[in-house]
């Protein structure tokens, strides 16, 4: 295998790895924002609870920018050398 074939093949399970960390992040922080949260009068129930879960969900979404921003996507040169 050659040196960029290996290399591309690299860049690229490392952005899958990325993405799978970013979809992560995602999908349990949309269950924290889906837990019910309003009694039966339409007034928050927990509002101490809530903002702790919108705290986390905002520090996860932190994560999942600076994942982004810190990965090395593959371009399509990079898909067709590692064929």
């Amino acid at each position: 295998m050659s040196l960029s074939r290996k290399a591309a093949r690299v860049k690229i399970a490392t952005a899958a790895k990325a993405t799978t960390t970013i979809a992560d992040l995602m999908i349990d922080a949309r269950g924290k924002l889906e837990e019910a949260w309003s009694n039966g009068h339409g007034v928050l129930q927990n509002p101490t609870f809530l903002r702790s879960q919108i705290a986390t969900v905002r520090r996860q979404m932190d994560e999942a920018v600076a994942t982004l921003d810190a990965a090395q996507w593959p371009s399509d040169p990079d898909y067709d050398a590692a064929e």
